[in-house]
């Protein structure tokens, strides 16, 4: 047997015990006991919140989380401007002669203004798409904001709001030199001691022999090739060219697309719309409703948060969506009793709207962008992202804009398109998306390479699940 003990540093992680674990010597690691002592320790850690490099990965997520702000200020914000006066005073006719589409539209003034304003949200809308989903903060800072300017008897109070989503870019753009680069990049560009500093220091409590660090590098070395497509920015053929690839693509543009039409668009653009089917025309009651819908989601996502790692991802995903088609079947039925003349079933659809946003704020907003990230390899993440903003995009323009029409000419019988949409998606989900609870990035190779992923990702990980993350059995020779 070759000798290992010569060829590795002697190291004591940070809990006193001694490895023998050198990350650099990925040919000779696998199949040793020290990956296995490292694995097993690394498994049996529990980390605390509230350490210093904890810390510091908050101070990181924070930047992100106002890219998401910006999202979440960008969906309230059309669906409150769309009821305030000021607002429809100013684009009311523009938006009429917009959608007449008059001969003359050079000399017309009317639709150069709507279009020099509709113009800019869409270009917004597709930068939108490559952020944090989980952002209901700047959707309340939005919707209050709308709240309060309505009140200002001011043609002007409707830019306001619009302003105010500069100071989100703002302090993206400040805060966004502070961030490390990403520990897998560093390594795939062949830096491999920055790699290992950013994770001693985020992951490691400043130890570079803690045995989440020593794991971390292992993995991360054993799968990131140098020559990788990702160093080739025009070659996409590394997302399908594999059974494992297609399975991740699958999952990746299911989350996506299902992430813009479940109906949490429409309740986003189109609440003021939804309220006013419901028989509420009162522009305070409509803006009030408005601002507290964000609040509940809010909450409800930071809950959310809280346990999509202990219930896990296609549970959370299958039973919010199931429930997301109650709330529209009965949103659609008191709709209708509402405009019939019922004086209480207004109420009720606002009880469920609200009840939808909550539902669908718990187990989806998390993971819209997160079982994404999870899904890919990492060669093909930046690329596969892009894919999946790209049909998030798209499904984003089609529900946003068949929404206004489909209002206009069936009213709250749209309402069961999402009743039917939403089981399909369930049904989509149980069949093709694969759980990624408690493994690393790294360890979903083994899941995705399987005849059926689902399956497979739906046995317990253990040990096993190391040795052929880093090809262990191939290591140790006589």
């Amino acid at each position: 047997m070759t000798s290992l003990k010569s060829n590795h540093e002697e190291s004591k992680d940070s809990q006193g015990a001694k490895t023998t674990l050198n990350a650099f010597h990925l040919e000779e690691v696998g199949g040793t006991e020290e990956l296995l002592h490292v694995a097993e320790q690394a498994a049996e850690i529990r980390c605390s919140p509230w350490t210093k490099s904890m810390f510091r990965l908050y101070g990181c997520l924070l930047i992100s989380y106002f890219c998401g702000c910006l999202n979440g200020f960008d969906g309230s914000l059309m669906g409150g401007l769309n009821a305030m006066e000021s607002y429809q005073n100013a684009f009311h006719t523009q938006v009429h002669i917009f959608l007449q589409e008059p001969q003359d539209r050079k000399s017309d003034s009317s639709w150069q203004s709507t279009t020099l304003a509709l113009w800019p949200r869409f270009l917004l809308q597709a930068q939108l798409t490559t952020i944090l989903a989980d952002a209901w903060l700047g959707s309340i800072i939005a919707s209050w904001t709308i709240y309060g300017c309505a009140k200002w008897d001011n043609p002007y109070a409707f830019r306001i709001p619009i302003w105010c989503q500069l100071l989100s870019s703002v302090i993206v753009a400040t805060g966004i030199w502070f961030i490390p680069e990403s520990p897998r990049w560093l390594i795939a560009n062949g830096k491999i001691e920055q790699a290992r500093a950013v994770l001693t220091r985020y992951h490691g409590e400043g130890s570079e022999t803690h045995p989440v660090v020593l794991l971390q590098m292992v993995e991360m070395q054993q799968t990131i090739r140098q020559d990788a497509s990702d160093k080739k920015w025009w070659d996409y053929k590394e997302l399908i060219s594999t059974h494992s690839a297609r399975r991740r693509l699958i999952c990746v543009l299911g989350m996506a697309c299902f992430g813009q039409l479940s109906g949490n668009s429409v309740t986003g653009y189109y609440l003021p719309v939804m309220i006013a089917n419901a028989g509420i025309t009162s522009e305070e009651t409509q803006l009030l409703i408005n601002g507290l819908n964000p609040v509940i989601c809010f909450i409800a996502a930071i809950i959310g948060a809280q346990y999509c790692d202990k219930i896990g991802r296609r549970p959370l995903l299958l039973v919010s969506i199931a429930c997301c088609s109650v709330c529209f079947a009965v949103i659609a039925g008191t709709s209708k009793a509402a405009i019939e003349g019922n004086p209480h079933a207004a109420n009720g659809t606002i009880v469920f709207v609200f009840i939808f946003g909550a539902i669908f704020s718990f187990g989806w907003t998390p993971l819209q962008t997160m079982y994404i990230v999870e899904t890919l390899t990492t060669t093909t993440r930046a690329k596969g992202t892009a894919v999946a903003n790209l049909a998030s995009a798209a499904s984003s323009v089609v529900i946003g804009y068949s929404s206004g029409p489909a209002f206009a000419d069936i009213g709250y019988y749209f309402y069961l398109f999402f009743v039917f949409w939403d089981i399909f998606e369930g049904v989509f989900i149980y069949f093709f998306f694969a759980e990624t609870k408690d493994r690393t990035l790294e360890e979903m190779n083994e899941v995705f390479e399987a005849k059926d992923p689902v399956k497979k990702s739906l046995e317990k990980r253990n040990t096993e699940t190391v040795f052929n993350t880093v090809h262990a059995n191939t290591t140790e020779t006589a």
